[in-house]
């Protein structure tokens, strides 16, 4: 059982850190960046004075932020899909339905993980740049690249909402539906049940 129970505790902590992490970054600390640097005025030199300086600094530092958790958000990742096919080799009936729900679920937050990894957070920052590099040079191709930039932006803002309905399944799935019990037992059980072993007896 030591096993099992590790590997529940491995599985809940990197759940925990994803989701927590995702849900105070979109809900406390984007809008706290954006507010407190807009607030204050707070302007920088190596910014185009076109542009919304306090906006765009506020959009650098938290981009700089996300960057960061994004390889928090793959160590999570790869904790969840150890625990999750650990348990199905070692602990847990394959007969469950909770227990590929939870599989389906990680594979699915891969999918989305290397989606904004390797797509998303890559267009967004050159599309960015592209949009700064030609602002003075040539309004209408920075245009282009600004509309482009919003699009991807908006793109992995929907990745990231997904991404929180995903973590959100799983938390429910981890809390209702695995638990015990564990393939050893399952098997005990059928085995009892078929009359291939007599029940434990209780104790008076």
């Amino acid at each position: 059982m030591a096993g099992f129970r590790f590997t529940q505790v491995l599985f809940s902590l990197g759940l925990c850190i994803y989701f927590g992490g995702l849900l105070i970054l979109g809900a406390v600390v984007a809008p706290e960046i954006f507010h407190t640097i807009s607030a204050a005025g707070v302007h920088a030199s190596v910014i185009n004075p076109k542009l919304n300086q306090s906006k765009e600094l506020a959009g650098l530092i938290f981009g700089n932020i996300l960057q960061i958790f994004s390889v928090f958000q793959l160590v999570c990742l790869f904790l969840m899909l150890f625990c999750s096919l650990f348990q199905m080799a070692f602990h847990l009936s394959a007969l469950n339905i909770w227990v590929w729900l939870r599989l389906s679920g990680v594979l699915i937050l891969a999918m989305l993980l290397g989606s904004q990894m390797l797509r998303l957070d890559p267009a967004v920052r050159r599309e960015h740049k592209l949009y700064l590099q030609y602002i003075d040079s040539n309004p209408a191709n920075a245009a282009l690249h600004k509309a482009q930039f919003q699009r991807y932006h908006a793109a992995a803002e929907r990745n990231g909402m997904i991404q929180m309905a995903v973590l959100l399944a799983l938390v429910f799935i981890q809390g209702w539906g695995i638990n015990y019990p564990t393939r050893h037992e399952f098997i005990r059980t059928l085995a009892q049940n078929a009359k291939l072993i007599e029940p434990p007896v209780k104790s008076s």
